[in-house]
């Protein structure tokens, strides 16, 4: 599982707490925030900078996960990451994300995520 923009690392401790024997890999653009999550995450699996250009190529995903990272970014930045990501899914991957707004692959448009609460899971697409 690939965490995409994994800030401090809360959601990534919870998951190993929970599946310990999850193979957990992150990305942060920042090494701000690193200290806490180097504490549960081995350094080969840890990718600073932009996804997906800091990401090894030769890897791939059952699952890449992103928690409310749309806030920030433009909504054709946010579906162009989107679209990118899913060359690193494993066939039958599945790219998730946590957020205020959705993509609609079938029209193509982003949109709110409606009357959901804010932590609404939205399956942004499928491989395979």
């Amino acid at each position: 599982m690939l965490s995409i923009v994994s800030g401090v690392g809360y959601m990534e401790k919870i998951l190993l707490e929970e599946m310990p024997e999850l193979e957990l890999h992150v990305n942060e653009p920042s090494t701000v925030g690193m200290k806490w999550l180097r504490e549960y995450i081995p350094n080969e699996r840890i990718y600073i900078g932009l996804p997906p250009a800091c990401l090894p190529s030769d890897v791939q995903y059952d699952m890449i996960y992103l928690s409310t990272v749309d806030y920030g970014i433009p909504t054709r930045e946010f579906q162009h990451l989107l679209w990118e990501l899913r060359a690193q899914l494993a066939p039958g991957g599945e790219l998730v994300q946590l957020c205020e707004r959705h993509q609609d692959w079938h029209s193509g448009r982003v949109a709110p995520c409606g009357h959901s609460p804010p932590a609404v899971l939205g399956v942004a697409a499928h491989a395979g």
